[in-house]
């Protein structure tokens, strides 16, 4: 008796250990096919704020004219400023900013915003 019931139990086991090994090896499988298409599936974004024509930038690079705009939007942040409004223009130039280099620029433009108050 003790026999027939440790080996229905051995079984039993053996068939749940084959079960997780084929679940485990499925996920596996399809972690691997979910990277692979993630990776090498082109990414496109449409944006469409408020310029002249629809710009894309996708996984293989961004356009000339996207480039010339952000740089244009960023000289204009940068460079338009006034007494009223120092406060914001910090806060865009620290918004555009790596974040690594928030603590010189903030003591920079520290150093602008109190020389151009004075003004």
């Amino acid at each position: 008796m003790d026999h027939s019931y440790g080996l229905a139990q051995s079984q039993r086991v053996l068939k749940q250990r084959n079960m997780l090994g084929i679940t485990a090896l499925t996920l596996a499988g399809l972690l691997v096919l979910l990277l692979i298409f993630g990776f090498t599936r082109d990414r496109e974004i449409v944006l469409q704020p408020v310029l002249r024509s629809p710009l894309t930038v996708s996984s293989s690079g961004v356009s000339k004219e996207y480039l010339e705009m952000v740089t244009r939007d960023t000289a204009l942040i940068a460079l338009n400023r006034s007494p009223e409004n120092l406060n914001y223009w910090m806060e865009t130039i620290l918004e555009i900013a790596a974040p690594e280099a928030h603590g010189a620029l903030k003591r920079d433009l520290m150093k602008v915003i109190k020389e151009q108050g004075n003004s």
